[in-house]
């Protein structure tokens, strides 16, 4: 594959950033702009243009948002830019740019003290269009702000989505605790996990509640259906590693100093789990040499956060074509 093209791109992504970031309406775009050719762990020169750098967005508080650019790998000059946003709050776009839609995964092997190791990833929206990952908001992976209250109060969001003339995804929306889980059997029908005649049984015996059952065989039913998702979800199976602290009841996370870095590594999961990466990452993203290459600021600190990538590359395609989800 050919190698990174060495013009840089940012005078035409740049006021779409401009154009999206209203509450401070870009008044500087941060000279730290940095062309990545080589990684850690990444054997040879990137097969893609990486720019990664910081956006300047209040002179008091001294914010900072830090972000990765990929070039489509198709055509950029016609191909769609895409603006990643991890949710969270507080959750790095670094998730989105290595182990969700990005270029780049980690090889999961076993880790033996070396450097975890990066492949690239065949099903990558770079080969469809360009990603802008940007982290947000101030506080969430190495973006960051001079003054410590910026970060606590987050007092408004920073992205207007409706500012723009461009079309969104949401990807596995938080709607409630309550409609999410109770939405897990109707999807396990869905995707197959179980039979049209179970899934019968509990839309005639739950009436739609599949949370609270109120007779015996609705009960019974609901019983079968989660032992035969949880046959299927690994998932639930691995512990979770990544830090991820409440506030209170809402769910939303907030990000205090002791949890913006783990001090030393996180439990180790079984390697079948997709967690597994996060494992590999503590040690490739604490390592100098990837926040020299990534051109991180002294201080910066980052979190990281999962995809069936094939289904989703093609989903991809689908959205950026027009054509039906």
């Amino acid at each position: 594959m050919a190698g990174p093209p060495s013009r840089s791109p940012a005078a035409w992504w740049r006021p779409l950033v401009a154009c999206l970031l209203v509450a401070a309406f870009l008044p500087l775009l941060s000279g730290a702009a940095k062309v990545v050719t080589h990684l850690p762990g990444f054997d040879g020169p990137l097969p893609f243009y990486l720019e990664t750098g910081y956006v300047g967005l209040d002179d008091e508080a001294g914010t900072e948002l830090f972000y990765y650019f990929v070039e489509s790998e198709r055509n950029p000059s016609k191909d769609p830019l895409v603006l990643w946003l991890t949710g969270g709050p507080g959750c790095s776009a670094f998730s989105g740019f290595v182990y969700e839609v990005g270029p780049l995964n980690y090889k999961v092997v076993p880790y033996n003290g070396s450097l975890p190791q990066l492949i690239s990833n065949p099903y990558s929206w770079t080969k469809l269009a360009s990603l802008l990952f940007l982290d947000t908001p101030v506080g969430s992976g190495f973006s960051y702000a001079r003054d410590p209250k910026e970060i606590e109060e987050r007092r408004r969001p920073l992205i207007n989505l409706k500012a723009c003339d461009s079309g969104y995804i949401n990807g596995n929306p938080i709607t409630g605790s309550n409609i999410d889980y109770n939405f897990r059997v109707p999807y396990a029908h869905g995707f197959g996990i179980i039979s049209d005649q179970l899934y019968e049984a509990a839309m005639k015996n739950c009436k739609g509640d599949y949370m609270n059952p109120d007779n015996k065989i609705c009960g019974q039913v609901l019983q079968t259906i989660h032992g035969l998702i949880d046959e299927v979800l690994i998932e639930d199976k691995c512990d979770r590693i990544v830090p991820k602290p409440t506030n209170g009841d809402s769910g939303s996370r907030i990000l205090s100093e002791e949890h913006i870095q783990l001090r030393k590594p996180p439990p180790e999961p079984s390697i079948e789990c997709f967690r597994y990466m996060y494992h590999l990452c503590y040690f490739w993203a604490n390592y100098n040499g990837t926040r020299d290459a990534l051109g991180i600021r002294e201080g910066a600190k980052h979190v990281a956060v999962e995809y069936v990538r094939k289904q989703g590359f093609a989903m991809a395609q689908r959205w950026i074509d027009e054509l039906p989800l």
